[in-house]
């Protein structure tokens, strides 16, 4: 039998970076260590601006981690194979630099 997981909107945000973390991290020959860095430092602030504007509260970059490193470990092992899987199938989404120097993730 399958056991079905509840979701909320803030899991689903830890989600979503974990993929799009993994994504990063697989395509590193793309990217510059700098380049990497700046991309997830984004990609966690945006997380960051939607969990605030769900909950009405700030939240730290650790409180942040916390969420994301608490996900059931299936789960991140499911997303971390997802994220491997749509590389090597070169199924993902471009993450562009804007003319501004800041990234669009």
């Amino acid at each position: 039998m399958m056991k079905v997981l509840e979701h909320t909107q803030i899991e689903d945000i830890a989600k979503d970076y974990l993929y799009q973390f993994q994504i990063v991290f697989l395509q590193e020959q793309l990217y510059s260590d700098r380049e990497a860095g700046e991309i997830f430092s984004a990609l966690r602030k945006k997380a960051i601006r939607q969990y605030e504007k769900i909950t009405g509260t700030s939240m730290t970059t650790d409180e942040f981690y916390r969420i994301v490193w608490d996900l059931p470990e299936p789960l991140k092992e499911g997303i971390i194979e997802l994220a491997k899987d749509d590389v090597d199938l070169g199924r993902t989404k471009i993450i562009r630099k804007n003319m501004d120097g800041t990234w669009r993730v």
